[in-house]
């Protein structure tokens, strides 16, 4: 079986790679740690490597002498298949970001990148307790705080208290009295006044390729806004799957289900990194669905990581305090525990993964037994639910989506296949259509 390199492992052929060896030791100590295996070939076989006199301790003064901060990893000689290998442990390091040959390096996939000035800036700042969450705000006011916003807060924390009160208890504004960055995208009447980026974009495309949209929208406002309107907008492009038995309405089962997506999307505003200019989105595919979330999983937190125990690092942590208060979120870092707990429940499988400057939570639907097995529902077993809808004399779109549990989508195309039989016809405009039978 060949030896495959991810987020956390590194192979090289031999000690002769000692400039790459430093640069990944550089990445992952950036990162949350990994493991360079020294005697595998690029093609994944295992080689082995000669060991000379002295070369453990030449790489490990390399490894110190072309790092900042100097970094000390574990280094030891392993024998496997009477073969000799090296392998090198690399612990996160606590001062961030470490530098290889002068570079600033950080491991994103099974790749090492060099990081860009703004996420240096972000990283120091963080290192030394200051997050972006925390700085101040400019050009917002009291009167540009929402009020309905803080009332959607404090009915789901069950608490009460005026705006200034609460931005205080909530450490959301400073003792100059000045409004911090987590109040304006948390409550701001429209964050995006003060930030474009705190948009969420959420499309629904054709097929499995982002290249046609069938419908997208752009939510500015608040955090509590924003999450509310992109689950109505998840719901409107998802569907319910139903057993058709001739009654007007049936059991459904959401196709995701709203727990996991509403994790997927609280995790993203808690931690997606405001200094990029990318904005949060939610995009909807034939069987699938993203949230993605702009900036990498928290330094020290690995993909292979949020399927077991790990630590909550939040990027915004006044952010997270605040919809932990609210119910939304926890702060312990089983969330994504629960994400895929639910959503394994639901029969949908659950992925992470990070790519370029983002991380992506993907939810992909599996068909059960039951469902695969049920044939599609005809034209002719339609029919009987509409005849159904007609016992009022004509129906309207909204009435056929929900007698038979669809998405808006789906139930416009529905009833164009019905149109384009010449079983259905429909009169008016826009909002005002009505749908009718045509003969027997």
């Amino acid at each position: 079986m060949k030896n495959v390199e991810t987020e956390n492992i590194e192979h090289k052929q031999s000690l002769s790679d000692w400039k790459a060896i430093v640069e990944s030791i550089a990445a992952f100590a950036t990162s949350s740690g990994g493991v360079i295996v020294v005697g595998i070939s690029p093609d994944g076989m295992n080689t082995g490597v000669t060991i000379g006199n002295g070369a453990v301790e030449d790489i490990a003064n390399k490894i110190k002498m072309n790092t900042e901060p100097a970094q000390f990893p574990s280094i030891r000689t392993v024998l496997k298949n009477n073969k000799e290998f090296i392998e090198i442990r690399v612990e996160s390091s606590h001062v961030k970001p470490v530098m290889a040959f002068g570079k600033p390096l950080k491991r994103v996939g099974n790749t090492n990148q060099r990081i860009a000035y703004h996420e240096i800036k972000r990283i120091i700042d963080e290192n030394e307790g200051r997050f972006w969450d925390g700085f101040e705000c400019r050009g917002i006011a009291l009167k540009d705080i929402d009020r309905n916003a803080i009332e959607s807060f404090l009915n789901k924390a069950k608490l009460s208290g005026d705006t200034v009160t609460v931005l205080k208890n909530l450490r959301l504004i400073n003792n100059k009295k000045v409004i911090l960055n987590g109040a304006a995208v948390l409550f701001a009447k429209n964050a995006c006044d003060y930030y474009l980026q705190s948009m969420v974009k959420c499309g629904r495309f054709a097929g499995i390729k982002a290249l046609e949209f069938i419908d997208q929208k752009e939510f500015e406002s608040n955090i509590f806004d924003q999450l509310e309107r992109a689950l109505a907008f998840i719901k409107e492009h998802t569907y319910e799957s139903i057993l058709i038995t001739g009654e007007l309405y049936h059991k459904k089962k959401p196709q995701y289900p709203e727990k996991a997506i509403r994790e997927a999307l609280v995790n993203a505003f808690c931690h997606r990194d405001y200094t990029v200019t990318s904005n949060i989105q939610v995009r909807i595919f034939d069987g699938f669905l993203e949230v993605w979330s702009p900036g990498l999983l928290p330094d020290g937190v690995s993909v292979e990581m949020l399927k077991g125990k790990h630590e909550s690092k939040p990027r915004n942590p006044k952010i997270a305090d605040v919809l932990h208060r609210a119910g939304l979120a926890e702060q312990w870092g089983t969330g994504t525990n629960r994400m895929i707990e639910d959503a394994t429940e639901c029969g949908v499988a659950v992925e992470f993964e990070n790519t370029g400057g983002c991380f992506i939570v993907r939810l992909t639907y599996q068909k059960s037994k039951e469902e695969k097995d049920r044939k599609k529902v005809d034209i002719n077993e339609r029919r009987q639910v509409v005849k159904k809808l007609l016992e009022k004399g004509s129906f309207t779109r909204a009435e056929f989506q929900e007698a038979l549990g669809l998405s808006k989508t789906q139930a416009l195309r529905e009833l164009e296949i019905l149109e384009d039989t010449g079983k259905v016809g429909k009169s008016g405009k826009s909002s005002y259509v009505k749908y009718y039978t045509i003969g027997e």
